[in-house]
């Protein structure tokens, strides 16, 4: 199949059933323009016990366009993940954020300040939230919206991620549909996450000391 083809042969063809399918790395990697005006930023959680855990803070440039900026990875040491959040929203001045939508994730978001995926506005957390921040984000691309830096830590990982994000074909006697693969999908969901913070928190929404 096409991680065959990309690893093994070496050759660049199209993820299968890829979400991002519009992502080009030639024009959605680049750098971020000295001296760019920042309007607003936001963070984004992806907790893991079995995969890596990721933050990902994203911003808003003058001309309406997001990009991320920054990807840390690491495990599911919380302090390790509070203490990355903290140092996003100084260096960021990342005034809101969105965190998994788990169990688990509810006394961390207290923690920081920010809510639960899916919680904002009383809609229900869970796999509708994460098919919400999918058609965001594809929105946004298909409105020329979105870059990511190429000197941003850690984000030339979370563009090949993005790029690797795709759909799992499920076929079954009763159902027939395509779920997210939740494979190597951690910085992407971060990424998800922090984008419906920055689109869906209320502007005057005041920060919240970590």
């Amino acid at each position: 199949g096409t991680r065959y083809q990309r690893y093994v042969q070496g050759e660049w063809v199209g993820m299968e059933n890829a979400i991002y399918d519009t992502l080009e790395r030639e024009k959605h990697l680049v750098a971020a323009p000295d001296g760019q005006p920042w309007v607003k930023s936001a963070v984004g959680v992806d907790y893991g016990t079995v995969h890596i855990s990721a933050v990902v803070c994203v911003s808003e440039d003058s001309g309406g366009r997001i990009w991320a900026r920054e990807c840390w990875t690491g495990g599911e040491d919380e302090q390790a993940i509070i203490d990355t959040v903290r140092s996003m929203k100084v260096r960021y001045n990342a005034y809101a954020g969105v965190v998994d939508p788990i169990p688990a994730m509810q006394m961390l978001a207290s923690k920081l300040g920010f809510v639960r995926s899916g919680t904002m506005g009383g809609k229900a957390s869970g796999e509708g939230s994460r098919v919400a921040n999918i058609v965001r984000v594809k929105t946004l691309l298909s409105n020329d919206a979105i870059r990511f830096d190429l000197n941003g830590e850690g984000v030339p990982d979370l563009f090949s991620e993005a790029q690797m994000y795709r759909w799992l074909h499920k076929d079954t006697e009763n159902l027939e549909k395509y779920i997210v693969d939740r494979h190597n999908d951690d910085r992407v969901a971060a990424m998800e996450y922090a984008i419906e913070a920055l689109k869906t928190t209320p502007e005057s929404r005041p920060a919240h000391a970590v």
